[in-house]
């Protein structure tokens, strides 16, 4: 409302490049209509907490869309979202830019939340199970040797260095 209709379309027109390439991505599609401002700036703030993927905090300063600002150039983040109403955590990539008036002055800042949770949790999985993999091969009584294709070695566990009296920087 602040801003109208006309400065919208501006901003939604400057950002239609970056935003249809990650729209595209996702499979959606994005319009004037689809931008829902609410009311007040506590009301978008308070919806969520935000940390790196190793759930330390991040600063203000450091995230994004202050950076863009700052720099007048895009910015990106991993970023861990934790929605405070559900207790829900998402995973996204935040990609802000900034954006500028037809005289090339700094006007604000557009941000765009790629979700990746998927790929975060299906990664969260596979190096749990290469770590349960490790766990079980090392504990096996036999003597165990991984080889790949191309004839280098993945993997042994001390069994097989003791089996066959070899040292550990022989297999490295």
């Amino acid at each position: 409302q602040r801003f109208g209709a006309t400065t919208i379309s501006l901003v939604l027109d400057a950002f239609k490049d970056l935003g249809f390439k990650y729209a595209t991505q996702a499979g959606i599609t994005i319009s004037k209509n689809d931008v829902v401002v609410p009311p007040s700036k506590p009301e978008i703030l308070g919806r969520y907490e935000l940390s790196d993927f190793e759930d330390r905090a991040i600063p203000r300063e450091e995230l994004p869309d202050l950076k863009a600002l700052e720099t007048q150039t895009m910015e990106e983040a991993a970023v861990h979202v934790r929605l405070k109403a559900t207790g829900e955590d998402r995973y996204v990539i935040l990609r802000s830019a900034p954006i500028c008036n037809a005289a090339g002055q700094l006007e604000g800042v557009v941000s765009v939340w790629h979700d990746i949770s998927a790929l975060e949790l299906t990664k969260r999985e596979l190096q749990l199970n290469v770590a349960l993999l490790a766990a079980t091969c090392e504990a096996s009584p036999a003597g165990v040797l991984l080889v790949s294709p191309e004839q280098r070695v993945i993997s042994f566990n001390r069994r097989f260095v003791t089996l066959w009296k070899l040292g550990f920087e022989v297999l490295d």
